[in-house]
């Protein structure tokens, strides 16, 4: 079981790292108006710079370029097997008029029994 002093200290040494983090945390928000860098970079550095960023932005659109081809041949496999399904009939398939008289139904039973519930809230507990 720790002791009395053990806590204090623990609890001192929290409050100092608490100390810490908040003068670090005041430094980082004055650091872009108060900070300047000054840098030397010679001309093949720089040039060698512009290459890697070249290189860099060539495998970002690649990447890019890869996962849209992979996504519309996903796509076209969605689109295919569902052709495929419909071709064979299969599945559950509403026509537009059924659709919209059970969706108007169910809208309708809905709205029904929240008036219910609240007229039964209003004459039960409010009257």
């Amino acid at each position: 079981m720790p002791n009395k002093t053990s806590s204090v200290v623990f609890l001192n040494s929290n409050n100092w790292v608490d100390t810490i983090n908040e003068n670090i945390d005041h430094v980082m928000e004055d650091a872009p108006t108060k900070l300047k860098v000054t840098v030397n970079v010679s001309d093949a550095d720089w040039q060698r710079m512009q290459e890697l960023h070249v290189q860099w932005m060539d495998q970002e659109k690649q990447m890019f370029a890869d996962q849209h081809k992979q996504q519309e041949a996903l796509w076209q496999k969605q689109s295919h097997r569902l052709t495929e399904i419909v071709r064979n009939n299969e599945g559950v398939w509403l026509s537009t008029k059924i659709f919209y008289i059970v969706g108007s139904l169910s809208l309708l039973s809905i709205i029904t029994i929240v008036l219910e519930i609240a007229f039964y809230v209003y004459f039960h507990w409010i009257l």
